[in-house]
This record gives C-alpha cells, sequence and structure tokens, in this order.
C-alpha cells in the first residue's frame, strides 16, 4: 500500500513541480468551469441516489480512488456497484461543498488540490465529513473532462 501512494505522490510532484509554460490562463478557466459542472453533476446524481448514471459517469474506466485506511476502488463498474450498495442501505447525500484551493493543467491532465464537505443522511441522522484531497483529471477525446484518480483523507485526521 505505501508503494502504491509513494507512487503516486511521485506522479503528483512531477506534475506540480513542471513550470506551466503551455497552460494559458483562458485554458486554465475553461478547465476550472468544465471541472465544477462535472462535479455538480456528479454530486446531484448522488443526490437523486443515481449510481449507474450520473454518479460513477464522473470517472474514467480505469479510474482509481484511494481513501482514508487505503480503501481502494478501480475501475468505474467497481464504483457503481459500491454506490448502489451505499444507497441500497440509506445513506443519502444531503449537500456538497468543495473549494479549490490550486488546479494545475498540463495538455490532457489537470491536477486538483481541493477540500470538501460532505453532508450525508442515515437512519434519520445527519453526518458532517470533511475531507482533504487530490484529483488527477484527463480530459477525454469529446473534450470533457473526468476523474482519473483521487485520493483522499479525513481534514480532521491531517489537521
Amino acid at each position: 500500500m505505501k508503494k502504491i501512494i509513494a507512487s503516486v505522490v511521485s506522479v503528483f510532484i512531477v506534475i506540480l513541480l513542471v513550470p506551466d509554460f503551455g497552460t494559458c490562463q483562458d485554458e486554465k478557466k475553461v478547465v476550472q468551469k468544465a471541472i465544477k459542472e462535472a462535479i455538480a453533476k456528479h454530486v446531484a446524481a448522488h443526490k437523486r441516489q443515481d449510481a449507474v448514471g450520473a454518479a460513477a459517469a464522473a470517472y474514467t474506466d480505469d479510474a482509481w480512488i484511494i481513501g482514508e485506511g487505503g480503501q481502494e476502488f478501480k475501475g468505474r463498474s467497481e464504483l457503481e456497484a459500491t454506490y448502489a450498495q451505499t444507497y441500497k442501505f440509506g445513506v443519502v447525500v444531503k449537500e456538497f461543498e468543495y473549494t479549490t484551493e490550486e488546479l494545475t493543467v498540463r495538455d490532457d491532465i489537470a491536477v486538483q488540490i481541493f477540500r470538501y464537505q460532505m453532508t450525508t443522511v442515515y437512519q434519520g441522522q445527519e453526518k458532517i465529513r470533511k475531507y482533504k484531497a487530490m484529483a488527477i483529471w484527463q480530459r477525454q477525446q469529446d473534450g470533457s473532462w473526468k476523474i482519473h484518480r483521487v485520493i483522499f483523507i479525513s481534514a480532521k485526521a491531517s489537521e
């Protein structure tokens, strides 16, 4: 697990340290807007519990998500199944807010560092969770942007 995280972090570091010579501010704004729209669709799908639709559609076919405790999800189909199981248990996403702290764009790859807060409801009880995350977005052939890799940790655990 440590090797996996070290490899992913190494990729992030290389992308972030290479000067942004080829990306103009206009292109960065276009990418920011596309990411914002993709996240809005993703959240809306969670709120209506549409796992197979837009919730998992925000990810590439071979997406890889690493979460708290090293929990991993590989591929859109695994995410669909995980989301469907979560909804089956009765977990509902009520609110989702995020703030991008940094966005670096290199050709067809964008690296986003962000914080998010998610309010869920389970058995009538609301729970607010706060996270820090880093995502690699990948431009698709149709020009849209999808999440390719994500690592997230609890903001409480990291503070």
